[in-house]
């Protein structure tokens, strides 16, 4: 069985990679709006949403862990105007 701590680093780690995944999509579909390639944006922010909702699986898991998560920027990356 694995120990609790490894286990509440590594989800911890995983929330934080997925929110600068999420970062970086986000800033991809934003440059490829501002390319004229509408459609291809698009189809990037559908596949943000997959990785958002496992994000706030993941989120959840360290709630319950106790391991504090700040939801606001971990999870929902903003989009640039």
């Amino acid at each position: 069985m694995p120990d609790r701590n490894n286990l509440q680093t590594a989800l911890y780690r995983i929330s934080q990679n997925q929110a600068a995944i999420a970062c970086a999509i986000v800033e991809l579909a934003n440059w490829a709006d501002s390319c004229g390639q509408k459609e291809v944006a698009e189809r990037i922010r559908n596949r943000l949403g997959t990785l958002l909702d496992n994000a706030d699986a993941i989120s959840r898991s360290l709630t319950e862990l106790a391991i504090p998560v700040d939801k606001s920027k971990a999870n929902r990356p903003r989009e640039a105007e």
